[in-house]
């Protein structure tokens, strides 16, 4: 057999199971009376959070699948929460479905740092006894960077680095850097920087011109809360808004304090046994799950799910 035919019956493969966990999205949607009009109870939708930029769900009842896929990215289970269910709550009953129902005594739970939080790993994951590979946020990447003294020069010879560091003791982190990523984090951030100027320029030139200049404190404020709004660079700039007068500067050293990171990310983990690039290796694999989800998405709406009204 080809590799081409093999990679085609694969897809094959994981296609149908997916299409086996979307009936039994179904079947846990019809039990709680919520697909289609066959039942007039309500599905546990309700009022939550924009999960991501663009998804426009703001101001409608959603519902949430909580999909656990195996290691080759393979659904193994699903689950309907409700709409306003947290992400780390979602993994606290994975946890618990995988310790009655599948029995498994040694397992490795790998998600992003949204879904394993510190909390959740030391709330769930920890008690459970399983192990886990996760990521840091960019706050807890610059506390060891300028902690530990870490230099961008580290990353000359290879693109990963180890290092130990009493913030997270008894943990392992990776530091990985990507010069890909970090050239698309510097264009993206001079693009709205300069977007960003442009806008509070010209309600500096309000507060100047001769003929109705903006005058109000509260109403500058107003008119600058949108402009930091809108292109989330308040942080890079000093701004000063008093009665009829308004400025504003790059803060440089801010600026410079994030591009420091530009392109590095870290991987963090209670394993000790494997090497640097297969935890980083095993974090990236979560692509695969992120696929299935998309393919249990697309053939959750074929299949007509919705959630019904209630009386």
């Amino acid at each position: 057999m080809s590799a081409a035919t093999a990679a085609r019956a694969e897809q094959v493969r994981l296609r149908a199971e997916v299409r086996i966990q979307v009936a039994r999205i179904v079947d846990e949607l019809e039990r709680i009376g919520g697909v289609g009009s066959r039942s007039s109870r309500p599905a546990p939708a309700s009022f939550g959070r924009q999960r991501r930029r663009g998804d426009k769900k703001k101001g409608k009842k959603q519902i949430i699948l909580g999909l656990l896929c195996n290691a080759e990215g393979c659904p193994v289970g699903v689950e309907v929460f409700a709409g306003n269910t947290s992400d780390p709550h979602t993994l606290t009953t994975q946890v618990n479905k995988i310790q009655q129902q599948f029995g498994l005594k040694r397992m490795v739970l790998v998600g992003d740092r949204g879904l394993l939080t510190e909390a959740c790993i030391r709330k769930a994951v920890k008690p459970a006894g399983f192990d886990w590979i996760s990521a840091l946020r960019k706050g807890g990447i610059r506390k060891i960077v300028e902690r530990d003294k870490v230099q961008r020069s580290r990353f000359d010879e290879q693109d990963l680095v180890e290092v130990t560091t009493d913030l997270y003791p008894g943990e392992r982190i990776v530091l990985c850097y990507n010069p890909f990523t970090a050239e698309e984090s510097a264009r993206k951030r001079k693009a709205l920087l300069q977007a960003s100027e442009t806008a509070l320029e010209k309600i500096a030139q309000a507060t100047r011109r001769a003929r109705r200049p903006l005058k109000k404190e509260k109403a500058i404020a107003l008119r600058v809360g949108k402009v930091i709004g809108r292109w989330k660079m308040g942080k890079h700039f000093k701004l000063t808004i008093q009665e009829g007068y308004f400025h504003y500067a790059r803060d440089e050293q801010a600026i410079a304090r994030e591009a420091a990171l530009d392109g590095v990310y870290a991987i963090r983990s209670n394993l000790q046994e494997p090497a640097a690039q297969t935890l980083v290796k095993d974090y990236k694999r979560l692509s695969a799950v992120e696929q299935a989800f998309r393919n249990l998405k697309d053939d959750a709406l074929s299949a007509d799910a919705f959630c019904g009204r209630g009386s």
